[in-house]
């Protein structure tokens, strides 16, 4: 019953990422009135919080990451999610700086090599190669 109620309070809580986070992908900073510029800055630091803890998270799934397989593929589509709302802002909004752009290609490429280099090495792991699999781990 106690589980139960938690599970009910994180997943109801986790509507609000989800649906403003899917409210600012496809409608940027429009929904954010009267005065764009002060609630930009108010939630780019909201955001930049989250963006430090989803480092965090890559730092911890890489000591063990063999067994990490379903956080690392979470973060990285939340990484290319991420390149998806910058390619709608380009279209939608302009196009930014080159810096920007070139983040764009590095969002999408580097999430999809972690994604297929971490399930070949949970492979080996689970074939009993784990020597081979943790050479230079972190740990």
């Amino acid at each position: 019953m106690e589980r139960r109620a938690l599970q009910t309070l994180i997943i109801v809580v986790a509507l609000i990422p989800l649906i403003f986070g899917a409210l600012g992908i496809l409608f940027g900073l429009v929904r954010l009135v009267p005065d764009p510029a002060i609630d930009a800055d108010n939630v780019y630091r909201f955001l930049s919080g989250l963006y430090f803890t989803m480092g965090v998270l890559f730092v911890w799934a890489a000591r063990d990451l063999e067994s990490k397989t379903t956080l690392i593929r979470i973060l990285a589509f939340g990484v290319v999610l991420g390149a998806v709302g910058r390619i709608m802002s380009m279209v939608q909004v302009g196009t930014p700086r080159l810096l920007f752009q070139i983040d764009v290609a590095v969002e999408i490429l580097i999430p999809l090599i972690v994604v297929i280099w971490q399930a070949r090495l949970a492979r080996i792991a689970a074939q009993g190669g784990a020597g081979s699999a943790q050479d230079g781990a972190l740990a």
